[in-house]
């Protein structure tokens, strides 16, 4: 399953890629297909916030099946990483605090 959400997140970020060609990679962040002078800002949006909850769910596998605590640890900065990935698409570049 991470494998999948991982492929997942970067079909989503290279399809925004394709629609935005004013996209550069050096000058430009991610971000920025999320915002309002992107294209189609909800595909890169949603797309980040399913890939999010496939991480995070690949996450709660992780610790479900952990033997070590060290394990769980691990399969929890998963699921925080799955969570900040999800929250990139919920606040997307231009969203005011």
């Amino acid at each position: 399953m991470g494998l999948v959400a991982i492929a997942f997140a970067w079909v989503v970020i290279g399809a925004s890629w394709i629609l935005n060609p004013w996209f550069v990679f050096t000058e430009d962040a991610f971000s920025d297909f999320g915002g309002s002078e992107s294209c189609c800002p909800e595909l890169y949006n949603y797309g980040l916030m399913i890939a999010g909850m496939l991480i995070v769910l690949y996450g709660l596998a992780i610790c479900i099946v952990a033997d070590e605590k060290l394990e769980v640890a691990g399969g929890s900065y998963v699921i925080l990483a799955g969570v900040f990935l999800a929250l990139i698409g919920v606040f997307p570049s231009g969203t005011k605090p």
